[in-house]
């Protein structure tokens, strides 16, 4: 008789404002004495998985564990793990835990890209707070443009939205404010995610899935969540199974010069 147990994975929390992405739906089917594990990526970007067993009783798999998988956007691989019997007089039992990130485990953070300014070509705006500001920022690679509400927004880098929000007209100047401020989130190839945040209420004009050009118009700026000026946040986190940290990063101010911005200074997109 075969039996299947669906099982949900883990969601990982990034930070207080990252996000927990939507979970992966795993299939175990056991055919005779075999067991066997299917994953499925049912998100319009690609994600890696870690699969980790902490208990084998009478069992190997064909896989060394723990074991690394990579899912393109929407696919499913059937029998990926096979766990077998040692011996079949015996009882078997496993059990074992998942985690996941968004992009391909195996690829790093690409220190030397140069990042475009995220807004249009002529618009000059002030450097509130850069990297470790004493603020917010204390342990963050984040940089702060102080700019109007409806400021139009564009993409520093290429990639995939994985994530939108846009419904809050809620602010605040404390933590408890965080999860209200609305954001666009888009993958990139290095596994990397760019977050834009703080956008004002029905201002994201990309949708998860879009495939996104460098210097795309992406959205509008605004002044939500923890927030006590109208201004753009923005980050670089590097994905991980375990916590995700921002890194640092460098925009390209001026042709062929690449700069790490600082408070209190004024730059220009071209």
């Amino acid at each position: 008789m075969t039996k299947k147990y669906y099982l949900l994975f883990c969601l990982m929390c990034l930070s207080f404002w990252i996000y927990a992405q939507k979970p992966e739906l795993s299939v175990v089917e056991q055919e005779g004495e075999n067991f066997y594990f299917h994953f499925n990526n049912p998100n319009p970007y690609p994600i890696s998985l870690l699969i980790e067993f902490s208990k084998l009783e009478n069992l190997v798999s064909n896989k060394q564990l723990p074991f690394k998988v990579i899912l393109k956007p929407n696919q499913s691989r059937e029998k990926v793990i096979t766990l077998s019997p040692k011996n079949k007089d015996k009882k078997t039992f496993y059990k074992y835990t998942y985690k996941s990130m968004n992009g391909d485990c195996n690829k790093k953070h690409d220190s030397r890209y140069a990042y475009q300014l995220p807004f249009e070509k002529d618009d000059k705006f002030r450097v509130m707070q850069g990297f470790f500001g004493e603020f917010s920022h204390k342990n963050q690679y984040a940089i702060d443009f102080d700019m109007p509400i409806g400021t139009k927004i564009v993409a520093t880098r290429e990639g995939i939205v994985v994530q939108t929000k846009d419904d809050s007209n809620k602010r605040g100047n404390t933590k408890e404010f965080a999860n209200d401020g609305n954001y666009i989130r888009i993958l990139h190839d290095d596994a990397t995610t760019a977050n834009y945040f703080h956008l004002r209420k029905g201002g994201v004009e990309v949708k998860v899935g879009d495939e996104i050009k460098k210097g795309q118009f992406i959205g509008y700026s605004g002044n939500t969540g923890w927030s006590t000026a109208p201004h753009l946040h923005f980050t670089i986190y590097q994905n991980s199974f375990e916590k995700s940290v921002t890194v640092p990063f460098k925009f390209e101010t001026s042709p062929n010069k690449l700069e790490e911005v600082k408070k209190g200074i004024f730059y220009k997109a071209f």
